[in-house]
């Protein structure tokens, strides 16, 4: 389980993250300045972009070294 915010950790993951989400922004293909990005995205699945307050970072013992 996370300590700050109410999600679980991934298993295994060498560095966590724990964030606050604060805003998103969804891609708007009309704004790529390379008309070529627009391949990358067949079926139009933009990605959404997060912006968010970090509550604390984690590395796990394995990732020591």
């Amino acid at each position: 389980k996370a300590k700050n915010v109410s999600v679980t950790r991934v298993k295994g993951a060498n560095f966590v993250f724990e964030c606050r989400i604060l805003s998103h922004v969804d891609i708007d293909p009309a704004h790529f300045l390379e008309p070529a990005i627009d391949r990358l995205y067949p079926e139009k699945d933009y990605h959404r972009v997060f912006f968010g307050q970090v509550l604390g970072a984690f590395r796990s013992e394995m990732s020591e070294g």
